[in-house]
């Protein structure tokens, strides 16, 4: 707050500055954690081996799956480059 006086002492003016109201609000909503700034990337993803132990199922036959999942989809590619 500044107040101005002239010779005598006599309050002239007085002003009073005020903040501003969007970094009060944004600090008012930081406080009370209203904004989430972190961000959670954890997708989740397990290992395909506990997934192949979980359904009963062999590394042997995820891998042989894979490959010829790889192979048709070789296939399918490479007819519609023909086209």
């Amino acid at each position: 707050m500044e107040i101005r006086r002239d010779r005598e002492g006599e309050i002239i003016s007085a002003t009073l500055k005020l903040s501003d109201k969007i970094k009060a609000l944004e600090l008012l909503g930081r406080y009370h954690k209203l904004f989430n700034e972190k961000v959670d990337v954890n997708l989740g993803i397990t290992d395909w081996r506990v997934l192949a132990i979980k359904n009963g199922v062999t590394e042997e036959d995820v891998v042989n799956e894979a490959r010829l999942l790889i192979e048709q989809f070789a296939d399918d590619s490479s007819c519609e480059e023909s086209n």
